[in-house]
Formats: structure tokens, sequence, C-alpha cells
């Protein structure tokens, strides 16, 4: 039978293909090479043994922006960025992947193998947290990272004048007046 109206069969045909191409490129129905071009342009930071809590937030920043959510996706992103000595701490989870929660058990456990815990920072910060030969400003940063809690910040700075030699504590003191 011949169609009645060529224009409404040219439309249903247009919406046709209009839907097919949508659910085509849904996020689940990507095919393998469209997911690998994008895995191939986000660059990740190398991991930070010193800082591995920074690492993440990293990380986490460039899968938010690279819009990655897949579990899969960031366990995969993050094993291929692992050097040699951090991956075989995490080996077993390498090789014999979860089936849920990747991401969530190889962040864990290589925060539980290279972060500083959080007693061994608060020690640090009160046996003065400076480090020789660092300027006033690096002490107090280095200082602000080992505080449990951001809302710690005078403490911080009591800590920190204790720090400096007693001829600028005065000067430290008079400035931290004025500007507060």
């Amino acid at each position: 039978m011949p169609d009645s109206n060529p224009d409404l069969t040219a439309q249903v045909r247009d919406l046709q293909q209009q839907l097919e191409a949508l659910l085509t490129n849904a996020p689940g129905n990507r095919d393998e090479t469209t997911r690998t071009h994008t895995r191939a342009t986000v660059h990740l930071p190398k991991f930070a043994h010193s800082n591995p809590q920074l690492w993440f937030a990293q990380v986490e920043r460039s899968f938010r922006l690279h819009q990655i959510i897949d579990d899969t996706d960031k366990f995969d992103h993050v094993t291929l960025h692992l050097e040699e000595d951090v991956v075989l701490a995490v080996e077993d989870l390498v090789i014999r992947p979860l089936n849920e929660n990747k991401y969530v058990a190889i962040k864990n456990r290589l925060l539980q193998n290279f972060a500083e815990s959080p007693e061994s920072k608060l020690r640090r910060l009160l046996q003065g947290g400076g480090k020789s030969g660092l300027k006033p400003s690096e002490i107090l940063a280095n200082m602000r990272r080992l505080a449990p809690d951001p809302g710690s910040e005078n403490i911080i700075l009591t800590l920190f004048l204790a720090e400096m030699p007693a001829s600028i504590r005065p000067t430290l003191t008079a400035w931290e007046e004025t500007d507060g």
C-alpha cells in the first residue's frame, strides 16, 4: 500500500534515525573505540608517595572534568598511572579486580599503605611540625597540612609562633593582631 503522506513518512524515518543515534551514543552503549579515545585524553599526575590524599583529590577532579563516573573506568585509569613500586602494593586487586567498588578498594588500599596516619601527623605537629631550612610561610603551610581539623587554625598559629625565633615573634604577633 503506497504511503498516503510522504512528508509524514519522511519525518518518522528522520525521528527513528535520531533515536537510533541517541541510543548508540548513550553512556552505557558507547563502542570501545569511543571509550578508548576518552581514556587516552585523561592525564593524571604522578602518584604522590608523600601525600596520596592530595593525589586522589587531583585524580577525582580530573575524573569529574572528563565526566568519568564508571567504577571500572576509574579503576583502570588509576592502575595504569601507578608506578611499579606502588602497583605492587595493590597487585592482587589489579590481577583479580573485585566485581564492584574496584576504585574504592584500590583507593583505600593505597591510602592505607602510603598515607601518614592522623596520629603520626598530630605527633609531628605537636613536636613542631617545622623542618629546618624552610621559610616561615613554608613552615606554616606544613603545619596546616599536618593539622587534623581545618578548624584548628588558632592552635596552628600558636604552635607556629613557638617555632619562630624569639627575635621575630613580637613582629608576627603584632602582624597577626592587625591582620585578624
